[in-house]
């Protein structure tokens, strides 16, 4: 899926695994996007040089496969364990992480996508496929109505939830003041 509904979406799990940590819910949300940020990259790069990001793409970049291989993450997160005290960091950034890579196992799908959809499971030659397809076209950065419908209810659900801790804590509190 796009960056933005990797993003939506890991905010919404932050809130939700992380109720009562700021810190636990923006690193969720940050480690979704993380596998993204060599597209990040690209896009920025794209938008400079005056071109439509994507366009060009010819097949799967060195940097892409790194940052969306598991065994890439699974060393990484291995290695801060023993360097990262506070666990919860940990724990929510390797959340997110999970997350994106959930998200894309379902939705690369089609095959005209294959030699620039990432490797998973890089450096191995190992490919996977989705069941359900959110890319148009390369260059086409408008999400599909099903994808759109994702977005807007993560919206909808982490605004609802976050107004509901909000109403239970300021009823909580004001009664026992009162």
């Amino acid at each position: 899926m796009q960056t933005y509904t990797h993003l939506n979406l890991g905010l919404l799990m932050g809130v939700v695994l992380f109720p009562d940590s700021h810190l636990g819910q923006g690193l969720v949300a940050a480690g979704s996007v993380l596998p993204d940020v060599p597209n990040a990259v690209k896009m920025v790069m794209d938008k400079a040089r005056g071109k439509q990001p994507f366009v060009d793409l010819q097949e799967s970049t060195l940097a892409n496969n790194i940052f969306h291989s598991c065994f890439v993450w699974i060393a990484i997160i291995g290695v801060c364990l023993f360097f990262i005290k506070d666990k919860e960091i940990l724990r929510a950034i390797a959340t997110g992480v999970m997350l994106h890579w959930l998200i894309d196992r379902f939705t690369h799908a089609d095959e005209r996508f294959a030699k620039t959809d990432q490797k998973f499971f890089w450096p191995l030659k190992i490919t996977t496929k989705g069941v359900w397809e959110y890319r148009y076209d390369y260059g086409v950065l408008k999400p599909k109505p099903f994808e759109l419908a994702v977005n807007i209810a993560a919206i909808i659900a982490t605004i609802t939830l976050v107004v509901m801790r909000v109403i239970f804590y300021s009823k909580f509190i004001f009664s026992a003041i009162w």
